[in-house]
């Protein structure tokens, strides 16, 4: 699924956590970004206003199994594009448009602080409906700070922290850091740099453990490789 980072997960521990996390009983609630919540049912997701419109006030959802009438933009195409074998898994993938001079291009999302890029991927749940399974977002590396406060500040210290250094194009050793968030049915991770496409570029990653270890599940049956997992 992901275009920057690879992770494996644990299916039996998924199935587990999917079927708590769908139980009246479930204590743990997944996390959410922008009120967003991880699990949430894709037609609500459709329906609900986007995020920060006093900065994009035409922005809107839309999603890869929409037919809009505005024309896209290759920005946008490249948002909603599903690979073959995230198109056989049922995967939907939805971001925020808004209209630019004739079509429509992605708008920015405010997370933890940082202005960001973000995408949406929907997952069939057991049931077959489709829930939100992951959002990644891209910014600037120089906002990492400012998210790495937000979310201490929300969540305490990351249970997971990874340092080392990452070189940019003319050799320099830079600081580079990946946080880890979980609780028993989801996770955050913010990796300070790309490194391997662009080192001034940050990732966040909200992440359902159940529904993107399902999603695996399908887009390995599907022939997916390990880059193209959840």
């Amino acid at each position: 699924m992901r275009p920057i980072a690879e992770r494996c997960r644990t299916l039996l521990v998924a199935g587990i956590l999917l079927l708590a996390h769908f139980s009246p009983a479930a204590a743990t609630e997944p996390f959410s970004v922008r009120g967003i919540a991880l699990g949430l049912l894709l037609a609500d997701f459709k329906i609900a206003p986007a995020p920060d419109r006093n900065r994009f006030p035409d922005a809107a959802p839309a999603c890869s199994d929409d037919h809009p009438a505005t024309a896209l933009s290759s920005a946008a195409q490249e948002a909603l594009r599903l690979g073959e074998a995230e198109a056989k898994a049922g995967l939907v993938r939805c971001a925020y448009l808004r209209p630019e001079n004739g079509t429509l291009v992605p708008a920015g999302l405010m997370v933890a602080g940082a202005l960001t890029q973000a995408g949406f991927v929907f997952a069939p749940d057991p049931k077959g409906d489709l829930r939100l399974a992951a959002v990644w977002a891209e910014g600037s590396s120089a906002d990492y700070d400012r998210v790495k406060m937000a979310l201490t500040k929300r969540y305490g210290l990351p249970q997971t922290v990874i340092r080392g250094y990452a070189h940019d194009a003319a050799g320099a050793k830079l600081i580079d850091e990946t946080l880890r968030w979980t609780n028993s049915v989801s996770q955050i991770e913010i990796d300070q740099r790309l490194e391997t496409q662009d080192v001034n570029r940050m990732a966040i990653e909200y992440r359902h453990e159940g529904l993107a270890n399902e999603a695996d599940k399908h887009l390995k049956a599907a022939g997916a490789g390990e880059a193209d997992l959840l």
